[in-house]
């Protein structure tokens, strides 16, 4: 438990506690932390008419996360669409994945327009609502702490979910920030849809009692 536990070649080395604990730890500062187009994070706020399983995110935010979307017959033409707005324009994409292993970052691209799609290969557009995600407030104390949401795209500046959901994340509105990581597999996006979501997890399993249930304004 002690930052510092000895000294090795003149130099302090640290304990195995106090390198994966804390904010500028391995886990929460390198791991959680890192800069990644599938990650974002925001301050929170309240919003009452959400579902218990939506977080509204703002526009602004939405352009920069991307999430993979493989190419099929029903869906080639939407992509296409994607694909023409390019990186900067929203609702967009950032690169494409090519079957045979080659990457085209449409930032680059000298005409969008003329990229030709092939059934298969991944177009990393950006979140759009009704997108899967998971949200998770640090410290995650409990399972509760990261629970799978719906994504809803609004003209916001913050992150806004409903006041009944504060309870597992212990979060309150006094600039507090959460994170939205995007699972990228479909059985990642099936798992955080199907069992972590927030509105199927609304009882502990320790004792039954609800873990989910509104308060103050939501009342109203």
């Amino acid at each position: 438990n002690h930052r510092s536990i000895g000294y090795g070649n003149g130099k302090a080395y640290e304990s195995i506690y106090s390198l994966i604990s804390g904010k500028k730890a391995r886990i929460r500062f390198t791991l959680f932390g890192s800069r990644c187009n599938n990650s974002g994070r925001n301050v929170i706020t309240g919003e009452g008419k959400n579902r218990l399983n939506v977080v509204t995110i703002g526009t602004e935010m939405a352009i920069v996360m991307t999430t993979p979307e493989t190419v099929r017959r029903d869906n080639i033409q939407f992509l296409y669409s994607l694909v023409a707005n390019g990186p900067n324009k929203y609702p967009g994409a950032k690169f494409i994945h090519r079957a045979d292993g080659t990457k085209i970052r449409l930032g680059f691209a000298q005409a969008t327009q003329d990229i030709v799609l092939n059934i298969g290969d991944i177009v990393h557009r950006h979140i759009m609502t009704d997108d899967i995600c998971c949200f998770n407030r640090q410290p995650t104390l409990h399972g509760y702490g990261f629970m799978g949401f719906r994504v809803k795209v609004a003209n916001t500046k913050t992150q806004c979910f409903t006041e009944c959901v504060c309870a597992p994340f212990n979060a309150d509105f006094d600039g507090d920030q959460m994170a939205v990581y995007l699972p990228l597999s479909e059985e990642a996006q099936k798992e955080a849809k199907e069992l972590m979501a927030s509105n199927k997890n609304l009882l502990k399993p320790q004792n039954g009692e609800p873990i989910v249930n509104p308060s103050q304004d939501i009342v109203l």
